[in-house]
């Protein structure tokens, strides 16, 4: 798994809308029960669940978006 892409200064209708895109680079569905992201000081903490598909060049089955706000920010 590795961090695709990240959103970081939010867009111009809300400084909130945030997010970041883990991507499966692997070729086998990838389960994100133990995975973890936080800080370095630990005052954030997400702990994620569900999975990501195997990677896909014909689709973005292989994403995984984390919102900072809603499901409103990406489509």
């Amino acid at each position: 798994i590795i961090i695709n892409e990240v959103a970081w200064s939010g867009t111009k209708a809300n400084p909130e809308d945030e997010w970041i895109e883990l991507k499966n680079i692997s070729g086998y569905t990838l389960s994100l029960d133990a995975v973890r992201l936080t800080n370095t000081t630990e005052t954030r903490d997400t702990l994620l669940s569900g999975t990501i598909s195997a990677q896909n060049t014909t689709d973005n089955t292989d994403l995984y978006v984390i919102e900072r706000r809603t499901d409103a920010t990406t489509a």
